[in-house]
């Protein structure tokens, strides 16, 4: 029984640490239009179109809280302040593990990585209350493309699980 529980512990904590260490992809793909020698289709501008208007752009002034809250998380989570991290995730990933669990990742994560702190940081999109986020820590495996973010309560939290 001793076994299969360090089992169960080890497979828990091993998928938290790729959830929390942010395994929220870029599910939004970016098809190109260009065929294999790189040359547009036929018969198609190559002209840029404008942005959308749905996709507001984001300007230094309202990304500073979320850089500052993503910034803040992969501090604590690389300095195993699990308390910290934790309270960062959103509600809904607060939902999907307990504190426990989630300082124990925390730790894992400190004793692999070390003290990793980000080296780029941009704000891909956002939109009211949502984000996405991409950033890189210098461990290309814990880069993050297009990572989400949501705002409850006025305050940048942390929506990749």
């Amino acid at each position: 029984m001793r076994r299969i529980t360090r089992h169960a512990t080890t497979a828990t904590l091993t998928a938290a640490l790729l959830l929390t260490a942010g395994c929220g992809g870029d599910d939004e793909k970016n098809p190109t239009t260009a065929n294999p020698g790189g040359q547009p289709p036929a018969g198609t501008s190559t002209k840029t179109p404008p942005p959308a208007a749905t996709t507001p752009a984001a300007t230094a002034q309202d990304t500073g809280p979320l850089e500052t809250a993503v910034r803040t998380y992969t501090a604590k989570m690389f300095t195993g302040d699990g308390p910290g991290a934790y309270a960062i995730l959103s509600t809904r990933c607060q939902g999907k593990t307990t504190k426990a669990e989630y300082n124990a990742v925390v730790d894992q994560a400190k004793k692999v990585y070390g003290a990793l702190t980000i080296k780029t940081i941009k704000v891909d999109r956002m939109s009211g209350d949502q984000a996405r986020v991409t950033y890189a820590v210098g461990v290309p495996t814990l880069d993050r493309q297009a990572q989400p973010w949501t705002r409850e309560a006025g305050t940048w939290r942390w929506d990749a699980c």
